[in-house]
């Protein structure tokens, strides 16, 4: 799968229209906790130069357990999905494909 080609497209693609780009792998779930956290977090990055922020992943066998009271996932270990700030420049590599 050219997964890194895809992901690009989404950067350039988003560098024109957000501040922000979320070139997020499919079937990603971000609960309104997460999501509240990612947020607070990427308005408190006012001028200073951080272009990329990681974001840990946690894959879950279980859907139903993301949307119980207080899920939090302890074990966010799996590869990181990684937010570009419009200005930056670096890509993913559209020659590593996906293990």
């Amino acid at each position: 799968m050219n997964n890194n080609g895809a992901r690009n497209a989404c950067v350039h693609h988003g560098r024109t229209r957000a501040k922000w780009i979320l070139p997020l792998d499919g079937n990603i779930f971000i609960n309104e906790k997460a999501w509240t956290v990612l947020l607070d977090n990427v308005r408190n990055i006012h001028g200073c130069m951080i272009r990329y922020v990681m974001m840990p992943m946690a894959r879950i066998l279980n859907n139903d357990v993301v949307l119980k009271e207080g899920f939090d996932p302890t074990e966010a270990i799996e590869e990181p999905q990684v937010m570009f700030r419009c200005d930056a420049r670096e890509e993913f590599d559209p020659g590593t494909s996906y293990p």
